[in-house]
């Protein structure tokens, strides 16, 4: 009768053991693009070059602007709460090196639809609004000629992802735009979201 009561307190405790490792594990899970992944706009498609996991300027194709989007989805890292004070942070590589270069990735959100109606019509309040959650700007950081890694968080206005609730749902994605003076050569690397971010920056409404 002993074994017989032991078996399901034994099964319980192996299940625990086993999904504590799991949750440790997942909010290591974060969202990642290299910056060849992501969707150049059309009327940009001759200003940028891939070049191994990043993108460049061509430098052929002048001074200006490119801009590149990329789509991101929900993975367990963006929803762990690792500490009490645990927020977004928009990592990014890039490459900074002119007076006139300049890299900008915006975290933005579409709000895709809102429920109208307890019927479950769409149409509510705020539908195809699209917000910056975060800004990140290469000229707020010091310019060298190598590579570097940065991240920028904005607790204040924008604490969790919330892909879906009761009656919306909403789509985030990078809006980056690279742009080339005289003389520098920008690049972007990769991007990243985790859940260390710095409080900084406000909430825009286009």
């Amino acid at each position: 009768m002993k074994n017989e009561l032991m078996k399901p307190c034994f099964a319980l405790f192996l299940l625990a053991a086993l999904m504590i490792p799991v949750s440790a594990q997942d909010s290591w899970k974060i969202w990642t693009s290299a910056a060849s992944t992501g969707s150049v706009d059309e009327a940009d498609v001759n200003k940028i070059i891939l070049s191994g996991p990043g993108v460049l300027f061509n430098p052929a194709a002048g001074e200006g602007t490119a801009t590149i989007r990329y789509n991101v989805v929900a993975v367990d890292g963006l929803f762990a709460n690792l500490t009490p004070t645990s927020w977004p942070a928009l990592i990014v590589r890039y490459r900074d090196n002119g007076s006139n270069e300049r890299v900008v990735v915006r975290l933005k959100e579409l709000i895709l639809a809102v429920g109208a109606n307890p019927g479950g019509d769409f149409g509510g309040p705020g539908e195809g609004n699209i917000n910056t959650l975060i800004t990140f700007d290469s000229n707020d950081y010091p310019q060298i000629p190598a590579a570097q890694s940065q991240s920028i968080g904005n607790c204040g206005q924008f604490p969790r992802f919330e892909f879906a609730g009761p009656n919306i749902a909403r789509v985030y994605y990078l809006e980056v735009e690279i742009t080339k003076g005289t003389g520098g050569a920008p690049r972007l690397g990769g991007l990243a979201i985790s859940r260390y971010g710095v409080c900084q920056g406000t909430l825009t409404t286009r």
